[in-house]
């Protein structure tokens, strides 16, 4: 990988490259190892081969360069740079986090990456040096058959089952199998090897779920990457505040099948967020007088009971509900179609929390102390479902019901970016409205003050003057000296303001002004 000219790549250069794909009988070594030729043993380290090893034509430097390479990739400080060992485990609520004790193959894959110059995986790289357990850590198998139906494999609670059950081949009869990993906003490096090494997964995959925007990639390459994502906000109440939110992520990627029979998909959720919503909400209800699906007379909830089908749940677990209310047909073809309900899902939690921002600000005829963030995650989304997905799906040539479901999907959220702006727009109405009655009751308290000491003043002004009527001595000046110094004052002041206007017209628009023109700003008449 080279420039035009045959100059070796730059950062830019290097970010924007295509990775090379994983395989498992790779060679775990240096990064490029056909054009290469092996170095010695001094020069290769536990954690990759040292840049720049090599021999140079200066003796002097070569001697200097060997010392502090033997300082500093000294067998003796393995111990202290937490090479070899692990670190006592340390708790987080429900996960535990360490130092890993050496790379397992996907790992070694990622780190010969950006060994080789794909900076854009250094996070990922330095993310995988430690590990965490999660353990509330659940991996649903879904598949949907060939008779399209659709089928909850298993629910996978552990790593070690993951793995063991990712060890058997194939998937049987089913044209379509997804792995639906959700964990606590902070997934496994073991479950990233897992799943990297065994389905052979992009790494930008699970570095564009981990870091999101802070993943660089060029807009032209992950449009056409075979994995994309969307940001999920729903409400979390609590006592203080009814309109709390939370956001996480929810990351896709598809693997479509060599032969095009089928495909693989993993999704990523990033929280274990309960939602409470019916996934029946995101279809027609049947006609009435229609069989109601789904209901049976023992089924039916008294007044007193609550429905089942709107208990609080994983977006996990609405998501495989969701599925099986599908056209499965159309889902085993088409993984865009397959994931509609997701999006409809993410529409759903996204409306809930401005009608519930919205009312709260309506309640306190004010505006109330929750916050509509990450509202980008919303355009991002419509330009994902304006797509189809992602290019690198293979979906090139959708039917007229997936054409047809992706027009009520832009549809709805071009209404939730309106909904947004309105949300907005009030928020912005109700400042401007507080800050008037800021002003007025401030206005109203100084008028106040106001009408109760000028009346003093005055009074004590008029009889604090040393005049003849009021002290009685004939040496100080009569009464009428002073109204006259008053209003000679006065029309000096007049003067010197018509005077400035007069000046400033003329410099400003080069002409002559009137009379009357400048009588009407020197006495404010023009409204100035």
């Amino acid at each position: 990988m080279s420039n035009p000219d045959g100059s070796p790549p730059g950062p830019a250069n290097v970010a924007q490259a295509t990775v090379p794909p994983f395989h498992a009988d790779a060679t775990v070594g240096a990064a490029d190892t056909d054009s290469a030729s092996p170095l010695p043993a001094e020069h290769v380290h536990a954690r990759g081969v040292i840049p720049n090893a090599g021999l140079s034509e200066t003796p002097i430097l070569d001697t200097v360069a060997s010392r502090l390479k033997a300082r500093i990739y000294s067998p003796s400080r393995t111990s202290k740079i937490h090479l070899g060992g692990r670190r006592k485990p340390t708790a987080h609520r429900t996960s535990y986090s360490w130092e890993v004790a050496a790379r397992n193959v996907y790992h070694e894959y990622v780190h010969n990456l950006v060994l080789a110059g794909w900076d854009n995986l250094k996070r990922l790289d330095d993310y995988m040096e430690n590990d965490v357990q999660d353990t509330n850590l659940a991996v649903s198998v879904v598949d949907i058959k060939t008779d399209d139906q659709v089928e909850r494999v298993q629910d996978l609670y552990s790593l070690a089952e993951v793995d063991t059950f990712l060890q058997k081949d194939g998937r049987g009869n089913a044209k379509v199998r997804m792995y639906l990993v959700e964990h606590g906003g902070s997934i496994q490096s073991s479950m990233i090897d897992c799943l990297g090494q065994r389905l052979q997964i992009d790494p930008r995959f699970f570095a564009s779920n981990l870091f999101g925007p802070y993943m660089v990639i060029a807009p032209a390459d992950r449009h056409r990457a075979p994995f994309s994502g969307m940001g999920f906000t729903v409400l979390r109440p609590t006592r203080s505040r009814t309109s709390e939110t939370k956001f996480f992520r929810v990351s896709i990627y598809v693997k479509p099948d060599l032969d095009g029979s089928g495909w693989c998909g993993v999704i990523l959720f990033n929280s274990h967020a309960k939602i409470q919503l019916s996934p029946r909400t995101l279809c027609a209800p049947p006609p009435f007088g229609h069989p109601i699906p789904g209901l049976s007379p023992q089924s039916i909830p008294t007044v007193s009971s609550v429905s089942p089908f709107n208990q609080p749940r994983p977006l996990r677990e609405l998501y495989i509900d969701a599925l099986a209310l599908s056209d499965l047909t159309e889902a085993a073809s088409s993984p865009f179609y397959a994931f509609c309900p997701l999006l409809k899902l993410n529409f759903h939690c996204w409306n809930e929390v401005i009608n519930t921002i919205r009312t709260e600000d309506r309640r306190l005829s004010d505006i109330s102390e929750a916050s509509l963030g990450h509202v980008e995650e919303i355009q991002h989304t419509l330009a994902m479902i304006e797509r189809y997905g992602s290019s690198g799906w293979q979906d090139s040539a959708p039917s007229e019901r997936v054409k047809n479901t992706q027009t009520e999907l832009i549809e709805d959220f071009k209404h939730l970016l309106n909904q947004t702006d309105l949300l907005w727009e009030e928020r912005r109405n109700m400042a401007s409205i507080r800050d008037r009655q800021r002003q007025a009751r401030w206005s109203t308290l100084t008028n106040s003050f106001t009408f109760i000491f000028v009346p003093i003043s005055l009074i004590s002004s008029i009889y604090g003057m040393n005049v003849t009527e009021i002290s009685g001595s004939s040496k100080n000046p009569n009464i009428w000296q002073f109204f006259v110094a008053c209003i000679g004052l006065n029309f000096v002041i007049l003067l010197l303001m018509a005077a400035s206007h007069w000046v400033g017209e003329i410099r400003k628009y080069r002409r002559l002004v009137g009379v009357k023109d400048v009588w009407a700003f020197a006495t404010n008449m023009d409204g100035r």
